[in-house]
């Protein structure tokens, strides 16, 4: 699994957004997080650091240009309320099928970060409401360092 040097700011709300999970068509055949443009919602997230000579590479590990769109005017609210201007993914309508599970170690590192960063149980709530399906590609490289990854952080 990709990852990139990051620094965790802070959390956050997102204002007339839906965190939706299962939306987002991949390559591998399951489905993978994006948000949706609702009224009335509110979701919540974690903002990091990142440099910005990395942001090539953010794309590639994110999708950009298959699947999900980079929007660098993104706006955000922190604990505080204050407006914060983020960089985000978000799934192309085009690709995305509400019929698309997770897999079970995606749904896992999804609610292990939400559960890690403290978001409201609203959140975490939100992502437990999806049955995740079994990979059965035991091999896939995603699944591996996903699966490293609760492993070093005790979950499971």
């Amino acid at each position: 699994m990709r990852t990139l040097p990051f620094r965790h700011l802070q959390n956050c709300g997102l204002r007339r957004w839906l965190g939706i999970f299962i939306f987002k068509k991949s390559k591998d055949g399951s489905g993978k997080a994006t948000l949706s443009a609702s009224n009335g919602e509110r979701t919540y997230g974690v903002v990091y650091e990142l440099d910005p000579s990395e942001l090539g590479k953010l794309d590639e590990f994110e999708g950009r240009d298959k699947g999900y769109e980079r929007d660098d005017d993104f706006i955000v609210h922190d604990q505080n309320n204050t407006k914060i201007k983020v960089t985000t993914y978000l799934g192309e309508p085009a690709s995305c099928d509400p019929k698309r599970a997770p897999y079970d170690w995606y749904w896992h590192l999804c609610l292990a970060g939400a559960e890690r960063n403290n978001l409201p149980a609203l959140q975490i709530e939100r992502i437990r409401q999806y049955t995740p399906k079994e990979d059965s590609k035991s091999a896939r490289e995603s699944r591996e360092g996903a699966l490293k990854i609760l492993e070093e952080i005790g979950y499971g």
